[in-house]
């Protein structure tokens, strides 16, 4: 595994995704991972971080078959084709919901995203154990210099997995998992059980 880099970041609690995204940009080279809780950033990035931001070496000790705790938010947009044209991203869930009316936005997303998980998984070198949360949002806003209008469909899961493959589980640690990553999108975090 390349070398890998964890940074905690103060960052105000009111600013939107973009203004997070500028921030975090500013601060840490290269193309980081990251995600905004409340007062702060959590970032991961293979380039060292610069002067100004505390940091530390990330580089988790981990096994195949060890089980533990996870915490993701992920874009589990999909994309639809259209002939001689660049595809477009869609909501699945939304989609779900105009066809489901009977079910909610949450038991759609609970479903949705237990499948989407279970593909990554395969992917990334876990197997999902156990999911207890799976909390469906839409992010939207404009971005500045081409006030083009950005839509993510996020779910936020927690729960438990297990590694399967060390080697590709390192690697979605610091490359991250789904789309969205420049947005706040696609840090997995882990904690052992």
């Amino acid at each position: 595994m390349t070398e890998a880099y964890i940074a905690k970041i103060p960052m105000p609690a009111r600013l939107g995704h973009y203004a997070v995204h500028q921030s975090v940009y500013r601060v840490l080279n290269g193309r980081p991972l990251y995600r905004h809780f409340g007062d702060s950033v959590l970032a991961v990035s293979e380039e060292i971080p610069g002067s100004s931001v505390d940091y530390k070496p990330y580089a988790p000790k981990l096994f195949a078959d060890d089980q533990l705790r996870f915490s993701l938010k992920a874009d589990v947009s999909k994309s639809k084709s259209i002939k001689g044209k660049r595809g477009t991203r869609y909501d699945p869930i939304l989609e779900a919901k105009s066809t489901s009316e009977n079910l909610s936005y949450s038991q759609i997303a609970k479903e949705y995203g237990r499948e989407w998980i279970e593909n990554k998984s395969n992917e990334c070198g876990f197997r999902v154990v156990e999911i207890s949360k799976s909390d469906y949002e839409q992010i939207r806003f404009v971005r500045p210099n081409d006030q083009r209008q950005i839509r993510l469909t996020a779910i936020e899961f927690d729960g438990i997995l297990e590694v399967t493959d060390v080697d590709q589980f390192r690697r979605s640690l610091v490359k991250g998992v789904g789309r969205g990553k420049a947005f706040g999108l696609g840090l997995l975090l882990i904690k052992h059980l």
